[in-house]
């Protein structure tokens, strides 16, 4: 690429020449081809500085990430003050256009000022001696960029701050690039440094979504003087004048903590050695590696409740790091999904599109579900489509559908033409007014007809989808896509607060043009705007709030909020949804979300959280807007949610409960259901001990009619937080007899007397009898007690269609007729499927064993369970997928895969949930590797989950 650079430089320059010659001069006149090219050299200049506090002496090394030669002048140290100029020059013939690493050494002279309590040798605002931090490397990452032949003229074209958040940013983001990532242009580099230093704060313990730490420079914490912005001075009733400084904003403050805190470490240890071990607990907490995550932020919380500026501040170690916040959120589930773009459904759409070259290649063309077709939209041979000017394609439906998934497939040729950033919308009006639903950035297609599934969170139905295309992968004039399908809930959602009667209230209003209402009214020309009878910012303990109460009780498990038309500062920032089923007497917290901001005015954003239950009265609880600003406004509040609502199945009439022991008639099992807080269930265990695994306290549900339960709720009791469960499962049955676990908990703990915490199991099949068998409480007390458990699921159960009548099994082997394809699916534990492969070796990724299904008709499969063979468990699957075919096995599609999964015990059912919302008449699924790479592979029973039709 560099060459072709090079010699298109050196063409221009012998034309240009040529062209010289021509205009008249002597015979002496140089010839053209004699003319010597000389190409230009480009420099760059960074400025910029390191906080870890103020390193000195240190190295610095700067290397792009797109491979280009970048030399560094002579200056190419951190300064007494930690700052650095590094000037930077290009090969000849090469600009210099990006994202570079820059890299801080610690080489054998330099020093660091310690801004912890204690840097091992030094203490805080001492000098650290070298060999405390020799050897420790910090960087970040940053986009240089300017034009080609740019001279050296002593002024920074980028600034950069490295730290040790920077630090750990760039280490996830590099991870991120190995993995095969795409940043090849600088907007999917920024989601990828925004979206790793998310992930970085999360680990810390700290869920923000508006604090990146590559562009919110962190300050020295070695005195309380650095974070001092400015002074308001006023007169004071004693007439004399007072200046109290004003500090900089809460997130640089904690961001500059928690930076702060890497350099503690003891005389023993080494910043090297903090640093590494930091990286490795990360990497291993990504793994999903509990231990690691605790130690990586116990260490941090350690270090940041001793530093000295923490409580001078105003913060305190809890209110920066949250030792109990999940590293990642819980999947949101969809419920059962189906095909949207069926024929049924396009036979009365219309399809229309920007443009398209021709009636051969139009949009209509995208949705026929032929590979060999495609839409191709030239605009008109205007150019490439922008932000501005996007390509699109639309569907507009006879009906309303509810889409959440756009799978795209890649056309025959030409990938420059492949879409690479767009957005999904949807509209009821004819396209008059479109709500975003999803933003992608990076689409990219590895080959020619490659189908791509692209999801969102919806579950509100709209009449008309478009795609609007802003970017094509190579800016190319062209863009075009073979297929279009999309994919929605089979039961969707509504914004209760179009649908359903309710009253709104809240806890100020400025005025009744700017009251609670207007929060509701589906105009984000108007706002809700309360001025707290001008007594400040909403904080913790007065916040801001705005509620709807129903005229009967609805199911929410979306927020949307739609920002004001002017003044961001008043934009909410912190805040949390709240229910309630007793008028507000008690209020239950659903969600919260902590630093999310709006960029725009009048942007809706949506946030997504896990409830079915139906409550009354939902109440938007605002604890911080952006700017602590005394003024809050909001344009419109929505309350999204299932149109079918599940239940707390446990308490249904006709319910009977049942437990080992309960130490009297007050404290018995069904007080664990009676909705009563004040009561609960207590297992003494016949004063026999604490429980064990092999003889657990258990308590039991006897439903009248099964039920599929997704969620089991428990609330700790009043007292004795010793006798809190600690590790528990809970099991299924429908017989009360033989009982499978769908769900088990180890170390679990409750912060509070009577804390309602849930878990969510993966089950969609109905049972009649539920059972939470607990093994270990807090304390190995010989008291189990729990004031409620809740057993919470949809009105819907899932079925195994494999039952169905009219089904055909076949596989690739089997060993005998005894353990042949249809003993996989006889409901029979004791028999097996084997598959012995001719004697020619293990499963392969080229050779894999395979089983499979042929249904009568069509089935949408969303749940695959295995349960594991009676012996060898060498034989085991250990890598495999799910394929559908509705061809004949013709050609098969990837439904869902596994990698590196096993099996504890012998005859233990796993399940394995998915989303999937296309039917197949043909099922397979295809093992590539075993347990031990064995000759032979072996099942017990396989279950494909779905609804039926």
């Amino acid at each position: 690429m560099y060459k072709l650079n090079l010699f298109q430089l050196a063409g221009t320059s012998l034309l240009a020449a040529s062209l010289l010659s021509g205009c008249g001069g002597s015979s002496n006149d140089p010839q053209a081809n004699n003319v010597p090219v000389t190409p230009d050299i480009t420099h760059a200049q960074i400025a910029g500085t390191i906080i870890k506090g103020i390193v000195t002496n240190a190295d610095v090394s700067v290397t792009a990430l797109n491979g280009s030669n970048l030399a560094q002048g002579t200056a190419n140290k951190t300064d007494q003050q930690g700052d650095f100029f590094i000037e930077l020059t290009s090969d000849a013939g090469f600009g210099i256009n990006a994202t570079v690493k820059l890299t801080i050494a610690t080489g054998e002279d330099a020093t660091m000022l310690c801004d912890a309590m204690r840097c091992g040798d030094a203490e805080f605002t001492q000098v650290t001696s070298n060999a405390a931090i020799a050897g420790t490397e910090f960087s970040t990452l940053g986009l240089l960029q300017v034009p080609y032949g740019n001279n050296a003229d002593a002024v920074a074209d980028t600034n950069l701050q490295v730290n040790a958040l920077t630090t750990l940013a760039t280490e996830l983001v590099e991870q991120q690039i190995s993995q095969g990532r795409n940043v090849s242009t600088p907007e999917l580099m920024e989601l990828a440094k925004a979206q790793m230093s998310a992930l970085l704060l999360r680990a810390m313990g700290w869920q923000t979504g508006n604090t990146n730490v590559f562009s919110m420079p962190v300050i020295s914490a070695d005195k309380l003087e650095n974070f001092i912005t400015d002074e308001t001075c006023e007169d004071s009733d004693s007439a004399e004048q007072e200046c109290p400084p004003q500090y900089a904003d809460e997130a640089t403050i904690k961001l500059s903590l928690l930076n702060a805190s890497f350099a503690q470490f003891s005389e023993t240890e080494s910043l090297k050695l903090i640093m590494d071990n930091a990286k490795q607990n990360i990497s291993a907490a990504l793994l999903e590696d509990s231990e690691a995550l605790a130690a990586f932020r116990q260490r941090i919380y350690d270090a940041v409740s001793i530093h000295p500026l923490t409580t001078e501040l105003g913060l305190s170690a809890d209110s920066i790091v949250d030792l109990s916040l999940p590293l990642f959120d819980e999947a949101i589930s969809t419920g059962p999904l189906q095909e949207v773009t069926t024929l049924a459904n396009l036979v009365d759409a219309v399809f229309s599109a920007r443009n398209a070259i021709s009636d051969a290649e139009s949009a209509s063309k995208a949705f026929d579900n032929n590979l060999d077709t495609k839409w191709l939209d030239h605009n008109d041979w205007l150019g490439a489509p922008t932000e501005a000017e996007p390509s699109w394609i639309q569907v507009d439906f006879a009906t309303p559908q509810a889409v959440n998934s756009v799978f795209i497939t890649s056309a025959n040729d030409a990938p420059e033409r492949d879409p690479e950033n767009f957005t999904v919308v949807g509209s009821n009006d004819g396209g008059e007014s479109w709500i975003t639903l999803a933003n992608i950035v990076g689409a990219s297609f590895d080959e020619r007809l490659t189908r791509q599934e692209f999801s969102f969170i919806n579950g509100q139905k709209y009449l008309s989808y478009r795609l609007n295309i802003t970017k094509n992968k190579n800016n190319d004039g062209l863009v075009q896509l073979s297929e279009i399908q999309m994919v929605g809930p089979v039961f969707s959602s509504v914004d209760h607060t179009d649908t359903s009667s309710g009253a709104a209230s809240a806890s100020n209003s400025i005025g009744d043009a700017e009251n609670h209402d207007k929060a509701f009214d589906n105009d984000a020309a108007t706002k809700w705007l309360d001025h707290n009878d001008w007594q400040g910012a909403p904080s913790e303990e007065k916040p801001s709030w705005i509620q709807m109460d129903f005229a009967s009780p609805v199911a929410v498990d979306q927020l949307m909020i739609i920002s004001a038309n002017d003044a961001p500062e008043r934009d909410p920032e912190n805040f949390a949804i709240l229910a309630s089923n007793d008028a507000g007497t008690t209020w239950q917290k659903l969600a919260s979300w902590v630093g999310e901001s709006f960029e725009e005015r009048g942007q809706r954003k949506t946030f997504s959280f896990q409830n079915q239950l139906a409550f009354d009265s939902y109440r938007l609880e605002v604890t911080k807007n952006k700017n602590n600003d005394g003024l809050l406004q909001i344009a419109e509040v929505g309350l999204i949610g299932p149109e079918q609502q599940g239940a707390d199945h446990s308490k249904m009439s006709g319910a009977s409960y049942r437990a080992r022991f309960s130490i009297s008639d007050s404290e018995g099992a069904a007080q664990a259901f009676d909705g009563d807080l004040n009561t609960k269930w207590l297992d003494h265990n016949d004063w026999q001990g604490p429980p064990t695994a092999e003889d657990p306290a258990w308590i039991q549900v006897m439903l009248p009619q099964a039920k599929a339960v997704n969620t089991l709720t428990l609330t700790s009791a009043g007292d004795a937080p010793e006798r809190d469960p600690d590790s528990f499962m809970l099991l299924a049955s429908n017989d009360g007899e033989n009982w499978h676990s769908i769900g088990s908990w180890v170390g679990e703990s409750f912060e509070q007397r009577l804390e309602q915490r849930s878990f969510s199991v993966a089950n969609t099949l109905a049972y009649n009898y539920y059972r939470l068998a607990i093994s270990k409480n807090a304390n190995n007390d010989g008291l189990v007690q729990i004031a409620e458990v809740g057993l919470i699921g949809p009105d819907y159960a899932f079925s195994d269609l494999s039952t169905l009548a009219g089904n055909v099994f076949s596989a690739r082997f089997s060993i005998g007729d005894a353990e042949s394809a249809d003993k996989a699916f006889d409901d029979d534990n004791e028999t097996k499927w084997l598959d012995h492969n001719d004697w020619q070796g293990p499963p392969t990724e080229e050779d894999p064993a395979w089983i499979q299904i042929d249904f009568s008709e069509p089935q949408t499969v969303s749940g695959l369970a295995i349960t594991s063979a009676n012996d060898a468990p060498e034989r085991d699957p250990e890598n495999f997928s799910l394929l559908g075919s509705n061809d004949g096995g013709q050609t098969w599609t990837l439904v869902s895969k596994w990698i590196g999964e096993s099996w504890n015990e012998r005859l233990e059912r796993r399940s394995f949930e998915f989303n999937n919302g296309f039917a197949f008449l043909s099922y397979r699924l295809s093992v590539s590797k075993n347990a031990n790479n064995d000759g032979l592979l072996q099942i017990a029973e396989i279950e494909l989950l779905g609804l039926e039709k």
